[in-house]
C-alpha cells in the first residue's frame, strides 16, 4: 500500500478569421515595402527622404519606437529655440576627426561596443539587485530561510531581480536541481489568493508510476502578500558513493536521525512524556521497537533528516499512517507549529499551524491536487 503525507505550515479563434487577418497583414506589409523600396523611378529629394527612414541608411536621433536616442534629439524636443545649435553640434559630432585612441578596424569597434553594452547591463542589474535583496530578506518568512538551502535562495533572488528590472509581473517558473540530484520546480505568482496552489499543481509534469514522483512541497507567502513562492521537489535522493558501500555491507546500518527517533519512542513507552505529550500513548502498538524499525525502513532519508528534529511529530504521523493502513481512506491532523517563531506577519494572531494529511493508495501529485 502506498501512502502520502502532506505537511504544510501556515482564446481560441476560428481559422477563417485568422486567414482573413493574415491576408490583411500581408497587404499592409506590401504597402509598407512599396513605401520604402519602390521599383519606380524616384527623385533625388524622395531618395534622400528614403535614406532618412531606412534603418542603417542614415543616422537618426529617434529609435524605432519614436523615442529620442541621442542627447541632441532631447534638446530638440525640450527647447525648439535651440534647433539650429543642436543640429550644428550634431554635425560637428558626426564630422569629428578620428583620434589616436579610437578603434580603427571593425573588430575593435565591435569589441568596444560589446564591452560598453556589458557595462551598462551590469550597472543597471547591480542597482536592481541592491534594491531587491533587502526587500526579499524582509518579506520572506523565517521558515523559508531555515528550510531552503542558500544556493536555491540565490536562484530565486536572481530570477526576481530580472523580473523587477524588466518591470514585469512576478510570474515565473524555475526548474533546478538539488545537491542530491532531485528536481525542483519553483513557481512564483503575484498573488496569495485561494486556488493559487492548485493552479500550480496543475502545471506540474504529468504524474504516473514510471516518472519521478512528488516527494516534498514547500509553500511560502510574502509578508506583504505581494507574491507566493512554492517549491515542488520531484524524485529520490541519489546516494553518495560512500553510502553505497555502507548499504551493501549492512542494509540496516544505523543513522543518527533513526537513532534519535527510536530513542524518543523508547522514552515515550517508558512514560517519560505523559504530561508533555498526553496524546502519545505509551501503550500504542505502533510505537513498538520492531514496528518502528519496519516503518523506518520504508521512509525516505530526506524525510527522516527533517522530522527527526521533532520526533513527537514523527510518532503522530506514524499514528496517521496506521489509521489509514489497509483502507482507501484519508486522515488529517492540525496542530500548532510551536517550533515556528511567534508573532509572524503571515498570520493575524501571531500563530502558525501544521496540517498533516495521510492518504492511502494515491500518487502524491494526484493526492495533493485533490487536497487543494
Amino acid at each position: 500500500m502506498s501512502l502520502l503525507f502532506f505537511s504544510v505550515v501556515a482564446s481560441a479563434r476560428p481559422m477563417k478569421t485568422i486567414n482573413k487577418d493574415m491576408s490583411r497583414l500581408t497587404l499592409a506589409s506590401t504597402s509598407s515595402a512599396t513605401r520604402f523600396i519602390s521599383g519606380t523611378p524616384i527623385s533625388k529629394k524622395s531618395d534622400s527622404k528614403k535614406n532618412d527612414l531606412i534603418p542603417g541608411a542614415a543616422q537618426s536621433s529617434y529609435g524605432s519606437l519614436g523615442d529620442p536616442t541621442s542627447p541632441f534629439a532631447k534638446n530638440n524636443i525640450s527647447d525648439n529655440s535651440n534647433n539650429e545649435s543642436a543640429a550644428s553640434n550634431s554635425r560637428d559630432h558626426k564630422n569629428a576627426n578620428p583620434t589616436s585612441w579610437q578603434p580603427q578596424n571593425d573588430a575593435d569597434v565591435q569589441r568596444v561596443t560589446s564591452q560598453a553594452l556589458i557595462y551598462e547591463l551590469t550597472r543597471t542589474t547591480a542597482d536592481t539587485i541592491e534594491k531587491v535583496v533587502p526587500w526579499f530578506l524582509h518579506t520572506m518568512p523565517e521558515s523559508y530561510f531555515r528550510q531552503i538551502p542558500p544556493y536555491l535562495r540565490r536562484e530565486h533572488v536572481k530570477s526576481l531581480a530580472a523580473i523587477v528590472d524588466a518591470d514585469m509581473d512576478l510570474y515565473l517558473n524555475l526548474k533546478s536541481k538539488t545537491s542530491d540530484g532531485r528536481t525542483v520546480h519553483t513557481f512564483i505568482r503575484p498573488t496569495t489568493q485561494p486556488g493559487t496552489l492548485l493552479s500550480m499543481v496543475e502545471e506540474l509534469p504529468d504524474s504516473n508510476p514510471s516518472t519521478p514522483s512528488l516527494t516534498r512541497l514547500h509553500v511560502f507567502s510574502a509578508a506583504d502578500n505581494s507574491f507566493s513562492l512554492n517549491m515542488f521537489v520531484m524524485g529520490k535522493s541519489e546516494p553518495m558513493p560512500h553510502e553505497d558501500s555502507v548499504t551493501e555491507n549492512n542494509s540496516a546500518a544505523p543513522r543518527p536521525y533513526r537513532d534519535a527517533i527510536l530513542q524518543f519512542a523508547s522514552e515515550v513507552r517508558n512514560g517519560k512524556y505523559l504530561s508533555e505529550y498526553p496524546d502519545l500513548n505509551p501503550r500504542e502498538v505502533c510505537f513498538g521497537e520492531s514496528s518502528l524499525q519496519c516503518y523506518l525502513s520504508k521512509c525516505r532519508d530526506n524525510y527522516l533528516k527533517v522530522i527527526c528534529e521533532h520526533p513527537e511529530r514523527f510518532l503522530r504521523q506514524r499514528m496517521l499512517f496506521e489509521s489509514v493502513s489497509g483502507t482507501e481512506g484519508c486522515e488529517a491532523r492540525v496542530e500548532e507549529a510551536v517550533h515556528e517563531s511567534a508573532g509572524s506577519a503571515n498570520s493575524a494572531n501571531g500563530k502558525q499551524y501544521w496540517l498533516d494529511v495521510a492518504m492511502a493508495n494515491s500518487l502524491p501529485q494526484i493526492a495533493l491536487e485533490h487536497t487543494c
